[in-house]
């Protein structure tokens, strides 16, 4: 059963703005207490004109320094039965005004039996001396602390915690911490390097959660834990010395060291370095330490691990290694012995078979020491480890099995993407298995992995993404294709350069010297000022309270939120059709309601064959697009061109073969890489996740991909990472692919007529790749000539106006063909002659490549009911938090202050069922390549309005969000 916290803030603020301070804490704290925040009772009257919402202070605002009525609040809060009777809270928190109120509710009522009996544990931060504030100096007939008595401490054996900021400039550090010495016998000081603020470091998280766990102990179970932790350093004593175990205040360390008998390890060693160390080296060894600081609730939070006395130089090596023992040794005692066990012991004796099992990393650092080396880095992790390795399965691998080893993982994660779409519309109640054909051939491992990545996205939001970890994004477009497939010019259509002098140049150049093209571009985004019509968003919009959406209390946040009532709909003042989207609508996928959205577009030269094996640039076209969220693979849709980018009668190119070449090149290169480090992988296979840092992939997503195959934890990796082949290799580098470059096809030259029978026959090839038809070439003369006025054209629209009054005959050569095509073009689109497109084409690439980007959009408003405005659209990372959504919004200064309240509406379903409804009408898109490249969302529910904290995850695609401060509202 979770403890009680009562938590107070300080003056000019708010208890919701001092819980969205304190969310990180409130969810390390879930397990063992339930945080309560309680209003001052005096508001404070607004600072500027900028302010929007009143704070508060425990003290009177008319300057007599009454603190009556915050007393009488608190003392209910702690007894709502009246003096003498039960508390209501175990442990109370209080910053700056708010600790003083602790302070004072401990004085008030010191001659309460039941605070003194039930009242386990006091956390305070930047908290003034009360003997300043409440002593006889300032008020004597008010006076609560005299500090008279220096004898005994104020409020007896309390266990009381203080934090302190080192740079705190309102309350001085001297000032906390002088008070701190006379609060308690139990008292403990933590400073950290922050100023007047409770910050969530981990540190401070670790000693507030250890004053809760102990205040949650029966007298029993403390008595008991007090008895163990000091039997443990009994026996410690006794088996080493006295000099290990050292008190310090109320924590207590543990310095044992690591390698006790370094000589006889020296001289088992095979290395001539290691026998070769002199005795002042093997001493400097048998020195160093592992240091446990062992806090008062040992064995119920786990002590914090170090490695002190190290050489006496500056080693950047030996601080690698010290720093990697001290993740594996409390990972250990973390996962491995865990909370309630004796485990100083079992720690020392894992650290020290660590430390023996990397001794050759220390003898290299004291061989360089005494030798009068600095310890840098000597080529360590360049590749030179020895990687030279025996014959093995990979030495067999040619390109042909090569080529085998490749079609046989794309089908595979092709496969894995699919069934795990299928579960997800099972799981969410949207029905439609697998059909006969495509079957499920997934293993029990893949289908465990695949539940709990679902089981992970749904609780936590899609965290593992590429970019993880939350916070704004530009999405980046990369295009890549081989020579004359038109990626120049559908880089020029998106974004239409002004001058000559912008555009990419356009000719069949392999990319031996030319360098990636960069430009800005606007793409189609969903809008959902569409949606206002739908049935979907005229449902109620009732307000949602969940254990995990909190406004007061973890556990009761329904009590407190105020509600948006179930009669309350979500409603739209915005006159028109469309809303006041900053940069505007267009038309894309047959719908006009798509708003446009900046975007980075990179287009690298054209890709050959063998770019992977250092023909061309090499790899480095590939490096170019490593920040890229979705890859455009440009295709010559007519076939009119071979894989060199040669012309050839339509029909007759090598458009089939290109999705091949132009995956395996991506494919190889990744590959490669691994491949070449991979001895000292499988040597240490924790290396293996930051193998992918380069291509901006986060350790948690690789993981995601890991688990897709089984493999969900450390151990699992360590074991098959040595089972590999290139059969297994191949296999991960082609779901990693899938996952972390989503690709779109783009089908250029499609209004040429040899391009509906290469699309047909496209499709029945590749039925999973995405493929969206288009005319580069048409859109790029559309926007010229209507530059020059010539004609009247918009993007995305399926018509031209001619504007052009003069005779069309008296234009200069090029320019009369060029009107000619395009008016050509569009008669034969209102004529229905081209069957492929309804439109360029263009935006329906951008549209489809923008969606599979995979990130978050967040629609800031001003209100549910009703929507005004819906200007600003900002997109996120996937995992993006409230907190970077609120951030980012005082970025752009569209808020300001600190942050009260956040609230959302999902309407990724909208988004969702709108697109695939789009992309279904695409006459080259399969619908088993839509469900697998856009998984089905949960079955829609009626629209609530959900209280995020400011540490929770926005878990969809796409909300409005309402985004309270305490000064300027959003306009």
């Amino acid at each position: 059963m979770p403890i009680r916290v009562l938590c107070l803030h300080g003056a000019q603020q708010t208890k919701d703005i001092f819980q969205n301070q304190l969310s990180r804490l409130q969810d390390d704290l879930a397990d063992v207490a339930e945080l309560e925040f309680l209003d001052a009772p005096h508001v404070l009257p607004l600072i500027t004109a900028e302010d929007d919402t009143p704070t508060r202070s425990w003290c009177s605002a008319d300057g007599k320094e009454d603190y009556s009525a915050g007393d009488t609040l608190v003392r209910t809060a702690m007894q709502p039965a009246g003096p003498g009777t039960k508390l209501a809270c175990t442990v109370m928190l209080g910053f700056s005004q708010g600790a003083l109120m602790i302070y004072r509710y401990l004085k008030l009522h010191s001659d309460d039996v039941a605070v003194q009996g039930q009242l386990r544990g006091v956390v305070v931060a930047g908290a003034p001396d009360p003997r300043r504030v409440f002593g006889p100096g300032r008020n004597r007939r008010a006076a609560l602390f005299d500090d008279s008595d220096a004898s005994r401490t104020f409020f007896g054996s309390l266990p009381c915690l203080h934090i302190i900021g080192k740079k705190d400039s309102i309350v001085s550090p001297e000032e906390s911490a002088a008070f701190a010495q006379v609060c308690s016998d139990a008292s403990r000081i933590l400073y950290h390097e922050h100023a007047h603020s409770l910050p969530t470091l981990k540190e401070v998280r670790s000693a507030v959660r250890g004053v809760c766990v102990t205040a949650a102990m029966t007298s029993v179970e403390a008595a008991e834990a007090r008895d163990a932790r000091e039997d443990e350093l009994e026996m410690i004593r006794s088996m080493y010395d006295d000099a290990a175990v050292v008190e310090r205040g109320s924590e207590t360390l543990v310095r044992l060291p690591l390698l006790t008998d370094a000589e006889s390890l020296l001289a088992s060693s095979s290395s001539a370095a290691a026998c070769a160390l002199d005795p002042s080296s093997v001493h400097g060894l048998e020195r160093i330490k592992l240091c446990l600081h062992v806090p008062p609730s040992y064995p119920f939070m786990l002590p914090t691990v170090d490695v002190v006395d190290g050489p006496r130089w500056h080693s950047v090596k030996f601080e690698r290694w010290a720093a990697e023992m001290v993740v594996r040794v409390s990972a250990y005692a973390e996962d491995e012995l865990g909370l309630g066990t004796a485990l100083l012991l079992p720690t020392y004796l894992y650290a020290a078979e660590a430390a023996q099992e990397k001794l050759e990393v220390l003898v290299e650092v004291f061989s360089e020491g005494a030798n009068g080396g600095s310890g840098r880095r000597d080529g360590e992790g360049e590749g030179g480890d020895g990687d030279a390795a025996p014959a093995s399965p990979w030495a067999a691998e040619d390109e042909t099995s090569r080529e085998v080893f490749i079609a046989e993982a794309e089908a595979q994660a092709a496969r894995l993407l699919m069934q795990e779409a299928r579960r997800s519309r099972e799981s969410h109640g949207g029905g439609g298995g697998l059909t006969a054909e495509e079957g499920d051939g997934s293993t029990a491992a893949e289908r465990d992995a695949a539940a709990t990545e679902a089981a992970e996205a749904e609780s936590f939001g899609d965290a593992g993404m590429p970019n993880a970890g939350g916070g704004s994004c530009t999405l980046t477009i990369g295009l890549i294709g081989k020579p004359s497939a038109g990626k120049s010019t559908f880089f020029n259509a998106v974004t239409d350069p002004q001058e000559e002098a912008s555009a990419a140049r356009v000719a069949a150049f392999p990319f031996t010297t030319i360098e990636p093209n960069i430009g800005a571009g606007l793409a189609p985004l969903f809008c959902p000022c569409a949606a206002f019509a739908q049935p979907a968003l005229k449902a109620g919009a009732t307000a949602a309270s969940t254990t995990d959406s909190t406004t007061t209390t973890a556990a009761a946040a329904s009590s407190a939120t105020s509600a948006v009532s179930a009669s309350q709909i979500l409603t739209s003042s915005l006159t028109c059709g469309t809303c006041d989207a900053t940069y505007g609508h267009v038309r894309a996928l047959g719908n006009g309601s798509f708003r446009r959205h900046p975007v980075k577009v990179k287009d690298v030269a054209g890709l050959v064959q063998g770019a992977y094996q250092g023909k061309g640039k090499g790899n480095q076209f590939l490096n170019d697009l490593c920040d890229a969220d979705v890859l455009v693979h440009v295709v010559d849709g007519a076939a009119a061109t071979e894989a060199d980018g040669t012309a050839c009668a339509p029909g007759k190119g090598s458009a089939l073969e290109d999705i091949t070449w132009v995956r395996s090149e991506v494919h190889s290169w990744i590959y490669d890489n691994l491949r070449a480090k991979w001895y000292s992988l499988v040597r240490q296979p924790a290396k293996f996740r930051s193998m992918f840092t380069g291509y901006r992939s986060t350790s948690t997503f690789v993981d995601r991909v890991l688990r897709r195959l089984g493999i969900a934890n450390e151990a699992a990796l360590t074991a098959k990472l040595r089972t590999w082949g290139p059969v297994e290799l191949h296999a991960f580098v082609a779901l990693y692919i899938r996952m972390r470059f989503p690709m779109v096809v783009a089908l250029n030259k499609a209004d040429l007529s040899s391009a509906e029978d290469v699309a047909a026959a496209l499709r029945v090839a590749y039925p999973h790749e995405i493929f969206v038809p288009m005319s580069a070439r048409t859109e790029c003369l559309a926007l010229q000539l209507n530059r020059r006025k010539l004609i009247e054209y918009t993007p995305g629209a399926s018509s031209v106006k001619l504007t052009y009054t003069g005779d069309v005959s008296k234009l200069e050569k090029t320019a009369r063909q060029e009107l000619q095509d395009v008016t050509a073009f569009f008669d034969a689109v209102q004529a229905t002659s081209t069957p492929l497109l309804g439109t360029t084409g263009v935006q329906d690439v951008l549209a489809a490549a923008v969606e599979a980007c995979g990130v978050v959009l967040v629609f800031p408003v001003r209100a549910f009911h009703p929507v005004s405005s819906l200007a600003h659209c900002l997109t996120f990372k996937q995992g993006s938090s409230a907190e970077k959504v609120f951030n980012s919004l005082l970025h752009l200064n569209l808020l300001e202050g600190k942050l009260v309240r956040f609230e959302v509406i999902d309407v990724a379903p909208v988004k969702q069922r709108q697109l695939q409804q789009l992309l279904a009408s695409l006459p080259t898109v399969s619908p088993t390549e839509i469900s697998a490249s856009f998984p089905v969302l949960r079955a829609s529910a009626p629209m609530t309005v959900r209280t995020l904290r400011k540490t929770e995850v926005i878990g969809s695609a796409a909300v409005l969000a309402r985004v309270l401060s305490n000064k300027r509202q959003l306009a």
